[in-house]
């Protein structure tokens, strides 16, 4: 079929007509789908470098912007990706207690069409953290400083964990848990601790620990030491050591002085003894021992009265009718008892006189197998000042 010039170019407009129209409804229909919309990927970072244990997921993160989604959701180390319409968007997270929270320049601005953004989002641990401080009253007389003290911190990685006390405080970095300071005390101080000295801390927390030392007053304990001599005893005063028990005394041993010797001591329990010399008997006076307050003045004395000595003789008989040839002499005789004057002899028919104090005595033999032995009454019981006893023992020959 053959058409004309007209009719060829009445087809060709319809045709450009139909195209253009096809074109417009294309664009109307199709270009919604070819756009690219706005995405923005969400990371969640958390930084646990102080004890913390939270996780990106425990964070809840919210998007405020023209048709988020999600709009709302947990946080994600490795980020969720939200898309939304070109607009104004801002990203925001729920604060955690005990974290710090810092948003990327991406985490808030405007969106367009086929654009891409990052926001991260930061969240980390905040250290607890203790001060502790050092207090020093001196009002007794006291010259300690906050600086002779020294400062211990038991607790979850403390650092420092020891250290020299101050008035300014010292801080303490310190993880999450149960924690206890304490210090090594002066004497003639005492010390009292505030409450948060001990306890739990948590994330994110800060306490103040105060120490403060008190000088106590200083007590004076006079110590006399009074000797008698009338049953021939010689030792002096001096011949006495003293000992002082008790909260810090000045000097706890020294020579006894009948004049006395001032010890000055912090208040408490104290306690005077001596280490006795045989021969003398030993009283205290009621002060020598019991509880001194600070600023107070007390006096001991000890007194030691000499104490006549006994005599106790013994004698060694040896009968030898059968066969026996030992003599008194070949038998050595042994003595237990109060500071004898001697406590092991050879045997003697005539007896040895021994000087020994007051109490229980008793006198032995390593016996000899060919010879039974018997003990007079007097051999093993006591005796009292100024008495004479004598123990006899007898080695009868067996064969």
């Amino acid at each position: 079929m053959f058409l004309n010039k007209n009719t060829k170019y009445v087809l060709l407009c319809i045709a450009a007509v139909t195209t253009l129209l096809m074109f417009n409804v294309f664009q109307a229909y199709a270009a919604p789908v070819q756009q690219k919309v706005p995405t923005l990927v969400v990371f969640v970072h958390v930084i646990n470098d102080n004890g913390g244990a939270m996780e990106a997921s425990d964070f809840a993160v919210t998007v405020t912007a023209k048709d988020p989604s999600p709009a709302i959701f947990s946080g994600s180390e490795i980020g969720t990706t939200v898309t939304m319409k070109n607009s104004e968007y801002k990203v925001t997270e729920l604060a955690v207690k005990a974290y710090k929270i810092s948003y990327s320049p991406g985490c808030s601005g405007r969106i367009k069409n086929k654009e891409a953004k990052t926001c991260v989002i930061t969240n980390d641990d905040i250290a607890p953290h203790l001060k502790v401080i050092k207090h020093v009253i001196n009002d007794n007389g006291g010259t300690a400083k906050a600086s002779d003290f020294g400062i211990y911190v038991d607790g979850n990685n403390a650092i420092p964990n020891s250290f020299q006390g101050s008035e300014a405080g010292t801080d303490v970095s310190i993880y999450p848990g149960w924690y206890n300071v304490w210090e090594y005390g002066l004497p003639g101080y005492n010390p009292s601790y505030s409450i948060e000295c001990n306890g739990e801390i948590n994330l994110g927390e800060t306490k103040t620990c105060t120490i403060t030392n008190d000088d106590i007053p200083k007590a004076e304990l006079k110590v006399i030491k009074h000797v008698i001599n009338n049953d021939g005893g010689t030792a002096s005063s001096s011949d006495f050591t003293m000992n002082v028990n008790g909260n810090s005394p000045s000097q706890n041993w020294f020579p006894g002085s009948e004049s006395g010797t001032t010890v000055t001591i912090y208040e408490g329990y104290y306690d005077v003894w001596e280490y006795n010399l045989a021969g003398y008997s030993q009283s205290n006076s009621a002060d020598c021992s019991g509880y001194i307050s600070g600023g107070e003045i007390k006096t001991c004395t000890i007194t030691n009265d000499d104490i006549l000595p006994a005599h106790l003789i013994v004698k060694k008989h040896v009968i030898n009718d059968n066969t026996g040839m030992k003599k008194a002499a070949n038998f050595t005789m042994y003595l237990y008892g109060n500071n004898p004057s001697t406590n092991y002899f050879s045997g003697s028919e005539d007896g040895i006189d021994v000087t020994i104090y007051p109490g229980w005595f008793d006198v032995y033999e390593y016996g000899d197998s060919q010879y039974g032995e018997s003990f007079s009454g007097d051999c093993h019981t006591n005796i009292n000042s100024g008495e004479t006893k004598t123990c006899t023992i007898i080695n009868d020959d067996i064969y």
